[in-house]
């Protein structure tokens, strides 16, 4: 966790603000984007940011952008993939998804949090357990969703290499991010 060598204010408070906004705007740009690189499953970035802000700045600040997304999309803007939006997603095939966003985001800022000394290695584990979470429940809520027994090995197999492409991404901005703090301690 980097909330604190990120300061971005000398208030608290006002730190928290900005964390959680700069973390929701770059949510509700980035999410619904559909990347296309010819895997079976389409590559977007919410599992990624769901859970790097968790990482990056800890349970609370990295939780709340993620409750906010979600309310946002309930509510109509078009922040989910594909630009997609409304509540009926939530009792649809994505609805476990969009609830293990939140429920990913907790655990690993959690755990994130537990872990003040953050290590480059901890915090890609920490990305990759996050995805898998998700993946999870939405996997779960899917199949209960659609009635239809599926081949959990099939369907994790389909959705590892994006996952697995977003855990790298996600590692090489957060060392990125970690080194940028370092070095900015040691000018002080």
């Amino acid at each position: 966790m980097l909330n604190d060598a990120l300061r971005l204010s000398d208030s608290n408070r006002i730190d928290s603000l900005i964390k959680i906004g700069i973390a929701t705007v770059l949510l509700c740009i980035l999410s619904p984007l559909n990347i296309d690189i010819g895997m079976e499953v389409p590559l977007t970035l919410q599992s990624l940011l769901v859970v790097f802000f968790s990482v990056l700045f800890g349970w609370l600040n990295g939780s709340v952008p993620v409750l906010v997304y979600l309310l946002l999309g309930g509510f109509g803007a078009p922040v989910f993939a594909d630009y997609n939006s409304g509540w009926d997603l939530f009792l649809g095939s994505s609805g476990g998804f969009l609830i293990g966003f939140l429920i990913a985001a907790n655990i690993v800022g959690f755990l994130a949090e537990m872990n003040i000394m953050m290590k480059n290695l901890f915090a890609l584990v920490l990305l990759a357990l996050g995805q898998f979470i998700l993946l999870v429940v939405g996997l779960y809520w899917l199949q209960g969703v659609t009635n239809e027994e599926f081949s959990w090995g099939v369907q994790l197999q389909a959705f590892m290499p994006g996952l697995a492409m977003k855990t790298a991404f996600g590692g090489i901005v957060f060392i990125g991010l970690h080194r940028t703090a370092k070095r900015l301690a040691n000018q002080s």
